[in-house]
């Protein structure tokens, strides 16, 4: 396991990176390069200027090699929707829009 730090730039972005905030000024002070190659909490790498970087925040939040990677962002292979699941869909979107047809009570403008 390992902890993660919440590293926020400059940009206003925002990254998960798999280190102790130590570790990664440490990396920074060690290194002779003025970028930093870092592992997201995604599995990304990605490269850092310390210049950039506002604070290193410690989330207290640790991982395992079993949740390192984020798996939300990546499809997943046979998790098509059925016919059955569109036409759910479907009826779930149509009751919604009569509802709120009749939440507005015919004041549209």
């Amino acid at each position: 396991m390992s902890k993660m730090s919440k590293v926020s730039m400059t940009n206003g972005e925002l990254y998960m990176i798999q280190l102790t905030p130590k570790e990664i000024t440490t990396a920074f002070r060690k290194s002779d390069s003025d970028f930093q190659e870092f592992q997201l909490k995604s599995g990304e790498t990605i490269y850092l200027h310390a210049a950039h970087i506002v604070s290193i925040e410690s989330t207290g939040e640790t991982t395992s090699l079993t949740d390192s990677f984020d798996t939300d962002h990546v499809e997943v292979e046979n998790s098509h929707p059925t016919q059955k699941d569109k036409d759910e869909k479907a009826d779930q979107n149509l009751k919604a829009a009569q509802a709120f047809k009749k939440d507005l009570e015919g004041n549209m403008e």
